[in-house]
C-alpha cells in the first residue's frame, strides 16, 4: 500500500503561506462575529453553554 503525500486542508494553519492565512482570518472573523451575535455571547464563551436556549439550537 502506498502513503499518500500530506496534503494540508484550508484549516490546517501552520501549513498555510501568508496569502492564504490572511484569507482564512477574515473568514474566521466573520464566522466569529456571526457566532456572538447569533448566540448573545460577549467577549466569552460560558463553560454551561450547552445549557442555555440563545446558545444551543433546538
Amino acid at each position: 500500500m502506498a502513503l499518500l503525500a500530506y496534503s494540508p486542508g484550508s484549516i490546517d494553519w501552520p501549513y498555510l503561506d501568508k496569502d492564504s492565512a490572511a484569507r482564512l482570518w477574515v473568514e474566521l472573523g466573520t464566522w466569529v462575529e456571526w457566532l456572538r451575535n447569533r448566540y448573545e455571547l460577549s467577549h466569552r464563551i460560558p463553560l454551561c453553554w450547552f445549557k442555555h436556549g440563545p446558545v444551543a439550537e433546538d
